[in-house]
């Protein structure tokens, strides 16, 4: 079995756009529950001769979710998902659309010893190890992301010996999940993969992640 990382395809830009959000979610701590059952401040923004996808691309809201036809909620809701949650968008342009907000946070789960992050710098797939030490511990890895890659588009934390979890913990029970705080990419199972591309879901594309690569 392998695990995948859901992009958001960029073919037709921005497809979609955030107007006037409550301020609630400005404030919204990412690994809780959005606290409402529906949003109305997305809007249809499609650019010319875009098309409407089952994957919208969005701009204003980047590392809480994406935005999905039902049907795409429909297909994965009987598999293992980690702290996923589907609310309702409300909009004459969007109906038949949800939010899928990934609210995990697997970061307590992680044996950062074995996984041994270290700080790269990643320059059109030119990759170079820095020298700067990363503590083998979730705070330490966490801080080092905050003081480096935040504000670069070149730096990145990576778990050189892929990543490894606790004992007790099993990474492939789950089929929709994200990591959470130093890495907030939206991460599938192969069969939640193999599901939407049978399915023929637009708007979305998967690469294999080599980083989960220590199935027990």
């Amino acid at each position: 079995m392998k695990i995948y990382r859901l992009i958001v395809g960029a073919e037709n830009g921005f497809q979609a756009n955030v107007d006037m959000p409550p301020i609630d979610m400005a404030k919204r701590d990412m690994y809780s529950s959005y606290p409402f059952d529906s949003i109305d401040w997305i809007r249809l923004t499609l650019e010319k001769k875009a098309k409407i996808t089952d994957v919208l691309s969005i701009s204003g809201v980047s590392l809480d979710g994406i935005i999905i036809r039902e049907y795409f909620s429909d297909l994965i809701s009987n598999y293992n998902l980690k702290d996923i949650q589907f609310v309702k968008i409300i909009d004459d342009e969007l109906i038949g659309y949800n939010f899928m907000f990934f609210n995990s946070d697997l970061t307590h789960h992680i044996d950062y010893e074995k996984s041994d992050f270290i700080l790269v710098e990643d320059i059109l797939g030119d990759i170079t190890e820095l020298d700067t030490i990363v503590p083998a511990n979730r705070e330490g890895v966490i801080q080092a992301y905050k003081e480096n890659c935040i504000e670069s588009i070149f730096l990145k934390l990576v778990a050189k010996n892929g990543y490894h979890f606790k004992e007790g913990f099993n990474i492939w029970d789950y089929d929709v999940f994200r990591i959470g705080h130093f890495d907030d990419s939206f991460y599938v199972s192969e069969r939640v993969k193999d599901i939407l591309t049978e399915q023929k879901i637009t708007g979305v594309r998967f690469y294999e992640e080599s980083d989960f690569n220590t199935q027990p």
